[in-house]
């Protein structure tokens, strides 16, 4: 979740997102390998905490408002997947973990529906 890549991938769903805020058009996600990793990587994390083979606080803790605020710009090209694959399943897990993100954070006084994925003037940070 940590290496550059990772950071890159994330960077470019924030960027993506932009452009979506913009144009309101879904495809927008379409066709980025860095969507199908960040959705990826956050459904399997999602299996993990479930299943209890990661520690969900501690996860929670350090990555909660990451898998949230990717959520967020996500969810609704992820909702038209689901639709085009008719499989509403689909991506459910990195749903569940950006609410269990959502409800941790709430409880600490924080509303993460506030926060940014990237701060300004900061790619080094996402």
């Amino acid at each position: 979740m940590n290496t550059r890549e990772h950071r890159t991938s994330r960077r470019k769903v924030y960027d993506l997102y932009i452009e979506y805020e913009k144009n309101k058009d879904v495809r927008t996600f379409d066709n980025s390998p860095e969507v199908v990793d960040v959705r990826a990587d956050f459904d399997v994390i999602g299996t993990l905490v479930k299943s209890g083979n990661i520690n969900e606080k501690l996860f929670l803790i350090e990555y909660g408002p990451l898998a949230y605020r990717c959520w967020k710009y996500l969810k609704n090209h992820i909702e038209a997947e689901r639709k085009k694959r008719n499989f509403d399943p689909f991506m459910m897990n990195f749903e569940s973990l950006a609410g269990k993100a959502d409800n941790f954070w709430l409880k600490r006084g924080y509303d993460l529906s506030k926060t940014l994925l990237f701060p300004p003037n900061d790619a080094e940070r996402i």
